[in-house]
């Protein structure tokens, strides 16, 4: 009881600090939660459904947290607003559930959001070991932690967040002004898809590239990865083999300088 007492203080002096910190959780721990309205949600319930959860741990009087809630939100919406692939949460170290639901209003957050004292944020916290906000953990359906995003190191804006849920194979889910967003590039193309152990890729390279080739399963692991290859301007046609992998369902990310130019469902058959 002390021990833990004296944990909660550690975790108030340092909640609103910019220091390197994430969960040192390499699978993710259960909790049951409760929302404003009062909705429980247990998170093995969700992944075991198939979906990958996205976490934002926040604390309501946080600077930061205030700024990037708005990005957190447009990143939902980018994947489906909770209804596709990915589902997403806010939970917060401190507040009551009236705070939460005006946190809510301010900043036009739809996705669940628990208060630090009514809903059991604070014991998620420290269950997970947050010392630092607002930090971004995605879980996959096996409960490993696949992903985290925290400051200094990362700004949890919306194209970082999306970016990191799409280099783990999962896709926006977008309609009228957004179907653009996905980055399909038409200087690159890949077939036959379905793929029968071998592929061809085809590109234009308008600069000096870097590119890499990787292929993630469903559950967000890399299956495969071809070494960086430094390319300078020109037409390129290589040959991808996939003779190893098991068949099924896959995403096909190409790189270029860490960012991705194409993401790709594709079939190993």
């Amino acid at each position: 009881m002390v021990i833990r007492i004296f944990y909660i203080l550690g975790l108030f002096i340092f909640i609103n600090t910019y220091t390197i910190s994430q969960t040192p959780l390499s699978v993710a721990e259960n909790f049951n939660i409760k929302t404003p309205a009062g909705e429980t949600i247990n998170l093995y319930n969700i992944l075991n459904g198939g979906q990958h959860v996205v976490i934002d741990f926040f604390n309501i009087t946080c600077g930061p947290c205030q700024v990037f809630a708005p990005h957190i939100q447009t990143s939902s919406e980018h994947f489906g607003n909770n209804e596709a692939d990915v589902f997403f949460m806010g939970i917060s170290y401190s507040g009551d559930n009236n705070l939460i639901i005006q946190w809510d209003s301010t900043y036009g957050i739809t996705y669940p959001t628990i208060s630090g004292s009514d809903g059991g944020g604070v014991n998620v916290h420290i269950d997970y070991g947050i010392l630092s906000v607002p930090t971004i953990v995605l879980i996959a359906p096996n409960k490993n932690i696949i992903g985290q995003l925290f400051l200094p190191d990362y700004t949890p804006s919306t194209n970082v967040i999306d970016s990191m849920l799409m280099d783990h194979g999962l896709f926006p889910v977008f309609t009228g002004e957004y179907e653009n967003y996905l980055p399909h590039n038409s200087n690159v193309s890949v077939y036959p898809n379905p793929i029968r152990e071998r592929a061809t890729l085809k590109l234009d390279v308008t600069q000096d590239s870097h590119l890499k080739i990787e292929l993630i399963n469903m559950l967000g692991r890399k299956v495969y990865q071809k070494a960086e290859t430094a390319l300078q301007e020109g037409m390129y046609s290589m040959e991808l083999s996939f003779e190893n992998i098991t068949k099924g369902i896959y995403i096909l990310n190409i790189k270029d300088n860490k960012k991705v130019i194409y993401n790709q469902k594709v079939i190993i058959e």
